[in-house]
């Protein structure tokens, strides 16, 4: 049985208590932190709480929403070359 995927509200309150305002260098360290601890554990083992899962899916949405913003600005830079 899978679970529904967290509404946006418990996203926004999940990356709002784990570092909204992480420099980037921060969040690499952070990440790295985490994919070590992960990849010490045996084949098959569950790894992400729940907290740190919301986190992940939260800063994931933020390089989305990132990457979209990066695509409009270039896609309009490009149209004004035209």
């Amino acid at each position: 049985m899978s679970l529904p995927p967290p509404t946006k509200r418990v996203v926004q309150q999940s990356l709002s208590r784990h570092g909204e305002h992480m420099s980037p260098h921060d969040r690499l360290h952070e990440l790295e932190r985490m994919r070590r601890s992960i990849a010490m554990l045996e084949p098959g083992t569950k790894a992400l709480s729940r907290e740190d899962a919301m986190k992940l899916i939260a800063e994931l949405e933020d390089v989305e929403r990132r990457m979209r913003d990066l695509r409009a600005a270039l896609a309009a830079v490009m149209e004004r070359r035209r």
